[in-house]
């Protein structure tokens, strides 16, 4: 039992020392990666082409899945926040694909 407290202890500190340090993403960063990663896998045949997809796109931004996980992690303490982020990528699913023009 004495093992298990120290672990829940040495995992507090370790996830609240996560807290402390602001994620590589901001806000419209986890959002318009989310959005483009549910766009691709929806075109994928299946589950594993899927997973393939949404790889490729944060390689190609250079990005990891921790790095969305970090930001998941940072704001765990406000979900109202989370919410308001998911709602906002819906809503950019909703609406029509736009061309980049940055190119």
């Amino acid at each position: 039992m004495r093992w298990f407290t120290l672990a829940l202890v040495i995992a507090g500190a370790v996830f609240s020392g996560c807290r402390s340090a602001s994620p590589k993403l901001d806000r419209d960063a986890y959002i318009a990666i989310n959005v483009e990663i549910l766009r691709v896998a929806a075109e994928a045949p299946d589950s594993a082409a899927a997973t393939d997809s949404a790889r490729s796109v944060l390689t190609r931004r250079a990005l990891s899945e921790t790095d969305l996980t970090e930001f998941a992690a940072y704001h765990i303490d406000d979900p109202g926040y989370m919410a308001d982020v998911w709602g906002d990528i819906e809503r950019r699913l909703r609406e029509p694909i736009q061309a980049d023009t940055t190119a």
